[in-house]
């Protein structure tokens, strides 16, 4: 057996026999209630605080979400579908100012510009992005702005764009979106 797999299998292991074991104390009746698996999962990673924003298309429907959380030297950018929809693409732009974010045309984002892109086979569900925050000049602290836009089908076939749902690049025309997260001093 490989010894990454026995690793993580006993991590696994052990993080489940922790989390079974964890409880806290209720104030009215002093019992013990069983804390959830997630409450557990984040007191351990010490992930105290996470952003999901929804990805939205141009007709407002929500087809997923992405969802950023960070260690002391990585920004984690998450992307996940909606049951029905599947990624074709995504692309990401992480920059410390608006003013940053590569544009093509009067203030649209241009999405071949960006430094984080991928793109997906049939049936991806969901695309994670680990970007060092050294490479993008920040640190825990600091407010960074995120343009995140994803190439979507669903089960009908029928394409569609969808961004991280935040304040709009220009008021009419092109439904573009960013949105900002603070990098939780871990």
């Amino acid at each position: 057996m490989n010894f990454k797999v026995v690793h993580y299998s006993l991590a696994v292991l052990i993080l489940l026999v922790f989390s079974s074991a964890v409880y806290e104390i209720n104030d009215h009746s002093q019992t013990l209630i069983p804390r959830s698996l997630d409450e557990a999962i984040n007191e351990l990673t010490r992930n105290r605080s996470k952003l999901c924003v929804e990805l939205v298309t141009p007709q407002a429907l929500s087809v997923g979400e992405v969802c950023l959380s960070n260690t002391q030297d990585f920004l984690n950018v998450h992307f996940q579908t909606e049951e029905g929809w599947f990624l074709t693409e995504t692309h990401l732009a992480v920059t410390s100012s608006l003013e940053e974010i590569p544009r093509v045309g009067p203030g649209i984002p241009g999405l071949g510009h960006f430094d984080y892109k991928s793109t997906h086979t049939s049936g991806s569900t969901e695309q994670m992005y680990s970007i060092a925050l050294d490479s993008l000049s920040v640190n825990p602290g600091s407010e960074v702005v995120v343009a995140a836009h994803a190439g979507m089908v669903n089960t009908l076939e029928e394409e569609e764009g969808a961004w991280g749902q935040g304040d709009r690049f220009v008021k009419e025309g092109h439904p573009a979106t960013y949105f900002t997260y603070m990098l939780e001093q871990p």
